[in-house]
């Protein structure tokens, strides 16, 4: 099963209680300071860009396809206008502030950003690394397409190529000298 870090898929393991240990999927803002650069408080709903100025003028603007009620936060056209850092952050004109989208799921991309970024988070690197490595290995022995049609017949193809791929394994693990002959 392939779980991405999607804010749907976190959102449905955080209703279930179940801990979800993808990565948060990277954003960026062309040229410009991405939204991680900015430091979102959801408790007093503030919102701290690079430069240290701080706003709490958060905006509704209806709902999005989902339902979702879309937000963002609004920084004044004079306090960028005079930022010395406003060609890194803001590619409108001038005369128009920086503004940053608040995500419906906020609060759980945040806490996923700080796991992410934590030394409890290396195991689950490392074992995600192995069995995405396991997992390519397969995609070069043709497992991405099936080439029977049927159930039983594609389990057949994913059980031969799963045994084609542990097969150097397996001929490591166990060194037997009338084995190592055939090959």
């Amino acid at each position: 099963m392939c779980l991405r870090g999607w804010s749907r898929t976190r959102q449905a393991f955080a209703e279930r209680d179940l801990p979800l240990r993808a990565n948060v999927p990277k954003r960026s803002n062309r040229s410009c300071f991405p939204k991680q650069d900015f430091e979102i408080d959801l408790e007093t709903f503030s919102c701290t860009c690079s430069a240290g100025h701080v706003t709490t003028d958060l905006h509704t603007q209806g709902h999005g396809p989902r339902g979702d009620l879309r937000q963002s936060f609004r920084f004044a056209a004079a306090v960028c206008d005079l930022c010395p850092l406003r060609s890194q952050c803001v590619s409108a004109s001038r005369g128009r502030g920086r503004m940053v989208t608040l995500h419906p799921q906020a609060g759980l991309l945040q806490a996923a950003r700080a796991f992410q970024s934590s030394e409890a988070a290396v195991p689950c690197r490392q074992l995600r690394q192995t069995a995405e490595h396991r997992i390519a290995r397969l995609v070069q022995l043709g497992l991405r397409q099936a080439r029977c049609v049927g159930r039983q017949k594609t389990a057949l193809q994913l059980h031969m190529t799963a045994t084609v791929a542990n097969f150097p394994r397996i001929l490591a693990a166990r060194p037997d000298p009338t084995i190592s002959g055939w090959l």
